[in-house]
Parts: C-alpha cells; structure tokens; sequence
C-alpha cells in the first residue's frame, strides 16, 4: 500500500528543466503517477543537465513556460 499526493499537470505531462528565476534549481515533477517507473531515466536527463548544463536528449515538451498562455489568459480574465 502506498499513500502520497500525485502531481498532475493539465495536459498530463510531467514539468522538467532549469528555473528561470532562481539559479541553480532544477526541477522534475507532476508524473501524474508514473514517476517510479519513468525515474531512472529522468534521473539521467536531469543528472546530465545539472552536471554539464545540456543535455541531449530534449525536454522541451516538458517546459514549464508551457502554461505561461494559460497564466496570460487566467489573468485578464480576473
């Protein structure tokens, strides 16, 4: 049995990459429940990323700038 908060994101993709705004944080989350089995090779990527600051295999469908439109379209509609 397991017990924990899932992570899901609006179009069920996970959110990966470097922080715009804060130096040297890098991130990986919002697996929508596939985060143990996708792990090792997120693990990878990102330990690439982190030691050398490229990578080579692309995580830009993983971008958090993503939602930036949903962001845009949220607060003109306040």
């Amino acid at each position: 049995m397991w017990s924990g908060i899932e992570g899901y994101t609006p179009d069920s993709l996970p959110v990966m990459g470097r922080s715009d705004k804060v130096d040297g944080l890098f991130y990986a989350f919002a697996f929508c429940g596939h985060g143990f089995q996708l792990g090792p090779g997120v693990g990878d990527v990102m330990a690439e990323l982190i030691s050398t600051g490229t990578i080579s295999t692309s995580i830009s469908p993983f971008d958090i700038r993503r939602f930036d439109i949903v962001t845009e379209h949220a607060s003109k509609a306040s």
